[in-house]
């Protein structure tokens, strides 16, 4: 089989890119006026049920589509194309693009069950390539950098909009009030958004973004609720309890990490980031 050459490698990313832009401005109604929060009877509006972030949130999605243009771009440089993560890994970069743009077309298309399937493959996808970051430091080290917070970014807010969801997917379904009701699944949810957390901080130690990203949805859902959006102050609280304790668990990490990195410099031994 010819090997695809690195020109048209990052032409191919760049194009899906501004497929998947145009899928995401379409996803926020600038075409026919209808926003996420619309579709599907409202069942991903800020106040479908205990789970949902304020509208505020989403604004993450700008910095993550930024940084995603600039690693686009960046994939025309040969420093950047050439190295062994592109070559081994575009192709994840560029299913993870594709996934984004089918989720939103499918959201819209009111098809919600299956779009929990979608953000599923692609939280997957973005894990790999997670994983791959923290084990391939063949990038140069800015761009090293830029990859990890953008992805990580990427993948922690994937990660508490997968929760999201699920929780939109049996609203649109009817099912409201499955025991022990709906406080509880949401607190439970909260919960568990911090273990998936504690799982990119202990597994992925160099990669803090992803798991603030989930404090950044948890604050937020936070705000949702312990204000005039489907307000329920026991939910409010434990996100708001669950945001801070991602934080924490991140700063305490990110400390003991880097102290093993300086006693294994100081020692002679090399540390894998």
């Amino acid at each position: 089989m010819r090997e695809i050459s690195p020109l048209v490698r990052a032409t191919a990313v760049m194009v899906v890119f501004v497929v998947t832009v145009v899928a995401a401005m379409f996803g926020s109604g600038v075409f026919d006026g209808m926003s996420m929060s619309e579709t599907a009877n409202g069942a991903l509006a800020p106040d479908a049920h205990y789970v949902a972030p304020a509208t505020a949130a989403f604004g993450i999605w700008s910095v993550i589509y930024a940084g995603l243009f600039v690693l686009c771009v960046w994939l025309f440089f040969p420093s950047m194309r050439e190295t062994r993560f592109v070559g081994r890994s575009w192709l994840w970069f560029l299913a993870s693009l594709v996934l984004n743009a089918a989720w939103i077309l499918v959201v819209r298309a009111e098809l919600l069950w299956l779009s929990v399937l979608v953000i599923a493959a692609l939280l997957s996808v973005l894990c790999v390539l997670l994983v791959r970051l923290q084990r391939d430091e063949s990038l140069p080290g800015s761009a090293h950098l830029a990859w990890r917070v953008v992805m990580g970014l990427y993948a922690g807010w994937v990660t508490i909009a997968s929760i999201a969801n699920i929780a939109s997917a049996l609203v649109f379904a009817g099912v409201t009030e499955l025991a022990p009701g709906a406080s509880v699944w949401a607190v439970v949810l909260c919960v568990s958004a911090v273990i998936i957390a504690g799982i990119y901080v202990f597994r992925l130690p160099a990669l803090p973004t992803a798991p603030l990203a989930i404090a950044w949805g948890l604050s937020w859902v936070s705000v949702a609720r312990l204000g005039d959006t489907a307000p329920n102050v026991v939910v409010g609280w434990v996100a708001a309890f669950s945001a801070v304790a991602i934080v924490c668990i991140v700063a305490v990490r990110m400390i003991q990490h880097a102290r093993w990195r300086t006693a294994s410099a100081a020692s002679g031994g090399g540390a894998v980031g």
